[in-house]
């Protein structure tokens, strides 16, 4: 219920300098404290410029503006804010020496440990094994540390704090880095700026995917058929390997004719980075995915596209993932933009639907984990 504005004021006696920002930008129509909020009531408009400007004046007032559609009034409240220094630590780059490590040891086992592949690149020395191993951590490192970095620039440009990448080590053997994450220190002031920071992060790490996954199907080395029979007749048996659309599009154009693919560690990194672009396009969760989501529909609608989204993960394989995605997404806080009235511009939602190319060309259907539930 609406109350009397009282005559103190809790923004450190800035009420009157907060109050010539919000009338110079905007025709206020009501003034008043709504649940001890100061609460400006505003004609509609565009108000998209004028709302970011003026939440760049109020951060130097410790403040920070919300704007949106309530009972058929547009409302613009003041709250609170004060951003937390920022504080010199090595942390990220301890973290980021450890996943170089466990990436490395990872990828010099799975080498080492590959007959087939050993053969394929014999003979094997010791610059042409760390060549290799080098390749496969910088491809990785590519895929986590770039996706991270888009972020990081996206809100810098933005005028966004936030910090620098945390890389989360992995286990060699198993999966060599669980990803790396940036803290933001606060919230996207509009439609657009959310956007921009859910689809940076997969951009950069799709360009990345596609980038490697060329190079390394180009220098990849295709087994004769002579090969494949010693192979065959040794006792090995292979399995079809499940990948994603942008690799039967990168083999059709650099590896025509061939009687099968291989499928080599370096491979394995770049169809894990295609694995990590795709599943972080998915609208579930904190994942960038709900960011371009939430961004575009309203929040109704994106609730429907994550249980959607887990179903399809669900469905076409990916059982773990869906279930941790499951488990997670309730605790997940909802961060909307400050804006919550200007609509996405058009480029935006055209860049959604390049989003979704995007998915589509990177995620691996895993039909064939259903065999193991066959007679």
């Amino acid at each position: 219920m609406d109350a009397p504005l009282p005559d103190l004021f809790s923004f450190s006696g800035q009420l009157e300098v907060i109050k010539q920002k919000v009338t110079s930008k905007f025709q206020v129509k009501d003034l008043f404290y709504d649940r001890g909020v100061l609460t400006f009531e505003v004609e509609p408009g565009d108000h998209k410029i004028k709302f970011k400007q003026l939440t760049e004046e109020l951060k130097s007032l410790n403040s920070l503006p919300t704007l949106g559609l309530e009972d058929g009034r547009l409302l613009l409240r003041i709250l609170e804010f004060r951003r937390r220094p920022s504080k010199r630590t090595r942390v990220p780059l301890i973290l980021l020496l450890a996943t170089v490590g466990t990436i490395s040891v990872d990828g010099a086992l799975r080498i080492l440990l590959d007959s087939h592949y050993l053969e394929l690149i014999s003979p094997v020395t010791l610059p042409k094994l760390i060549l290799y191993v080098s390749i496969y951590t910088a491809i990785l490192l590519g895929v986590f540390g770039l996706h991270e970095l888009g972020h990081k620039i996206a809100s810098a440009r933005k005028g966004m704090d936030s910090s620098l990448p945390y890389f989360i080590p992995g286990v060699p053997g198993w999966l060599p880095t669980m990803g790396a994450v940036i803290f933001q220190r606060e919230p996207a002031t509009n439609r657009d700026e959310l956007f921009d920071l859910g689809l940076s992060g997969p951009l950069v790490g799709f360009l990345v995917t596609v980038v490697a996954t060329v190079f390394t199907f180009a220098i990849a080395p295709v087994p004769t058929p002579a090969q494949w029979q010693n192979w065959m007749a040794s006792g090995a048996e292979f399995q079809a390997f499940p990948v994603p659309l942008l690799f039967d599009i990168v083999i059709f154009a650099v590896v025509p004719n061939s009687q099968g693919i291989y499928v080599t560690p370096l491979i394995l990194a770049c169809w894990l980075g295609s694995m990590v672009t795709s599943l972080n396009l998915m609208p579930v969760w904190q994942l960038d995915g709900s960011k371009t989501f939430s961004a575009v529909f309203p929040r109704r609608v994106q609730k429907i596209a994550s249980y959607a989204a887990l179903a399809v993960l669900f469905l076409t394989g990916w059982f773990f993932f869906a279930f941790i995605l499951l488990f997670l997404m309730p605790r997940a806080p909802d961060v909307p933009p400050l804006d919550r009235y200007s609509p996405l511009t058009r480029s935006r939602k055209l860049a959604f639907v390049g989003a979704l190319f995007m998915l589509g060309l990177t995620y691996v259907v895993n039909f064939q984990v259903y065999a193991a539930f066959l007679p």
